[in-house]
């Protein structure tokens, strides 16, 4: 395989209730968070895909924060400079997804 999805993060004012539906609806199991963390996060996974659901910020949007996949091969997935299939979220940023 290629390409395989390995970690999504969303932002919610509600991550604890967030992290006990995604583990009642998928049977995610939930890790500990961190104790240095200035807010607090859910993190739940099924061993294969992690789900991290994090607090909102004071003027953060909630939602779709970010996605990670693991690749076979890093320098096939960056030639050229970007990933083949990069797409950068705004002109004049250099955000890409």
């Amino acid at each position: 395989m290629f390409a395989q999805l390995k970690h999504v993060a969303i932002v919610s004012d509600r991550f604890t209730l967030l992290g006990k539906f995604y583990e009642s609806l998928f049977g995610m199991r939930s890790s500990k968070p961190s104790s240095d963390e200035p807010r607090g996060a859910a993190v739940v996974g099924d061993g294969y895909v992690g789900l991290n659901i994090n607090s909102r910020a004071p003027g953060r949007q909630s939602g779709l924060d970010h996605f990670g996949f693991e690749v076979e091969d890093v320098a096939f997935s960056h030639k050229g400079g970007k990933s083949a299939f990069s797409y950068q979220l705004d002109s004049g940023s250099n955000r890409y997804l």
